[in-house]
């Protein structure tokens, strides 16, 4: 059986293969696109600065670890750019 992990794109990097964030966030078709997605907008609703201290500019990979976090079951809470997401936010919003 395989184990469900919420995303479909990887890439490779330094020989290991890994979860390409960046591109679920724009395919927006799984799982974990949709939680960055959900996380992004949530961020940006609150005014929180992102990558350069600009509001709307988040590290997909630093969101997608979060997630991906979330999604497992490996944490209840994460906190990204000083905010803590619950794994809550995820279930009200269905994602999850």
């Amino acid at each position: 059986m395989a184990v469900k992990l919420g995303f479909s794109t990887t890439k490779l990097v330094n020989g290991e293969t890994v979860a390409d964030y960046a591109t679920e966030a724009t395919n927006n078709n799984t799982t974990i696109g949709k939680m960055i997605n959900a996380t992004n907008e949530y961020l940006k609703r609150m005014g929180v600065k992102g990558t350069g201290g600009v509001v709307g500019t988040y590290d997909a990979n630093l969101i997608g670890e979060c997630c991906h976090k979330l999604f497992n079951g490996s944490v209840h809470a994460d906190t990204g750019y000083g905010v803590v997401v619950s794994r809550q936010y995820y279930e009200t919003a269905k994602l999850i």
